[in-house]
């Protein structure tokens, strides 16, 4: 059975001049793709935030009885 909370994590990434969050969900990767930052620290001011919605989204998923939780929080995020 789904836990009505998600346990959200977003990894902030990057290697020269290209830098990502990766949003994860209950230990897996949201998505396959990123969400490309500016820089580290934009990325860990934007994690927080992230964490929020991300969280947000998945109680009122699961509170709806949403069948694709990962559709629906790709599409919310930007990565669908």
């Amino acid at each position: 059975m789904l836990n009505p909370h998600a346990r959200a994590e977003t990894h902030v990434g990057g290697e020269d001049t290209c830098f990502w969050l990766t949003p994860i969900v209950n230990g897996k990767e949201v998505s396959r793709g990123v969400i490309h930052v500016d820089s580290i620290q934009q990325g860990e001011r934007q994690a927080k935030e992230l964490e929020r919605v991300i969280r947000d989204v998945y109680e009122k998923a699961y509170k709806q009885g949403v069948a694709d939780l990962r559709k629906q929080l790709r599409q919310t995020i930007g990565l669908s």
